[in-house]
Order: C-alpha cells, then sequence, then structure tokens
C-alpha cells in the first residue's frame, strides 16, 4: 500500500485530493495498514474507520487477547461500534470477558448481517442484545439451542429477512416469522 504515494511526497499537501482518498482506502484490504491510515492524520482516520470497522471477523486463528480487545474498543467506543455492519463470530470467548464482549456487540446498532457459528457460545443474553438493533437483517446461528438459548426469541426478530439455523443434531428447530422467509 505504500506505493499508493509518489516517493517526492514530503508534506500533507502533496499528497493526492481528498475526493481520491475514500477510493484508495475501499481498495487496502489488510487491516494493518487500514490502521496506520488511521494514525496519519485527523483526515486520513475519518476516512480510514468506516472501512476499518465495517466488518468484524472473529475466528480460533485470532489470539483470544486481540478479540477481547476488538470488542473492549467497540464496548467503550460507540463511535466506532456504529460503523460495524456485518459480524461473523466463529469464536466467542467464554469467562470475565464476555460482559464486555456483548456491551462490544450491543454498540453495534448498524449491524446489518450476523453470523454465529461457535455452537454453545449463543446465550439468550446475547440474542436480547442483538434484538435491539433493527438494521440487523441477517441471522445466521449454526449450533443447538438446548440449554444454551430460548430459541422462541428468534421470531422477534422483525426486521431480519433471512434467519437460518444449522444445527448439529438430527432435529431442526422451526422458526415462525411473519413476513419473513424462513430456512432450516
Amino acid at each position: 500500500w505504500l506505493n499508493l504515494f509518489p516517493q517526492s511526497v514530503t508534506t500533507f499537501n502533496d499528497l493526492p485530493p481528498l475526493e481520491l482518498l475514500p477510493g484508495i482506502i475501499q481498495n487496502v484490504a489488510q487491516p494493518e495498514a487500514l490502521s496506520l491510515f488511521c494514525l496519519a492524520n485527523k483526515i486520513f482516520c475519518k476516512f480510514t474507520q468506516p472501512v476499518l470497522y465495517h466488518t468484524m471477523t472473529v475466528s480460533p486463528r485470532h489470539h483470544k487477547e486481540k478479540i477481547v480487545k476488538n470488542f473492549r474498543t467497540l464496548s467503550s467506543s460507540s463511535g466506532l461500534a456504529k460503523h460495524v455492519r456485518k459480524s461473523e463470530i466463529r469464536y466467542f470467548p467464554k469467562g470475565r470477558s464476555r460482559g464486555s464482549c456483548l456491551r462490544g456487540l450491543e454498540n453495534s446498532v448498524n449491524l446489518r448481517s450476523c453470523t454465529w457459528t461457535r455452537d454453545g457460545s449463543l446465550s439468550s443474553s446475547t440474542l436480547l442484545a442483538r434484538l435491539k438493533h433493527s438494521s440487523l437483517q441477517e441471522l445466521e446461528i449454526h449450533g443447538h439451542h438446548d440449554g444454551n438459548y430460548d430459541h422462541t426469541i428468534l421470531p422477534r426478530f422483525a426486521s431480519a429477512r433471512r434467519i437460518k439455523l444449522t444445527t448439529p443434531r438430527t432435529s431442526e428447530t422451526s422458526v415462525g416469522l411473519a413476513r419473513t422467509k424462513t430456512e432450516v
């Protein structure tokens, strides 16, 4: 990404016009590089944060400390959490850090799509936190509900266009949603 700017750039005024900045930032794929854009100056930060926080992916390959730190950031900064539009949660910390993780999810008020694939980690309180987001259009859950969450909460997702449940057992859970297509 460093090759985006000429070697002769020495001052902020030598950079490309600001109207080009969003297009440049949209084409930077690595979160680490986007983080560096945020550190450059306030203008770069303003344009970069919505891209950096657009999609939150949590998987087992991420270090637990980094996951908890990201959720704490979303928990303490609703301004950053508002940029989250899509979350893919394939690993969710259990134990003491769970509270700040849930607050971070609650602050993600513009979330449109949520995928939760860690069996046994989804709770009723997590689902109820998601209910606060009228913008949620897609919810995908992998895992059984027995003793983990109350599946009768799912029909309350009135704004959802799609709810997909995948259970590891042979029994299927049917969710009745008014005006909504349901996949099981």
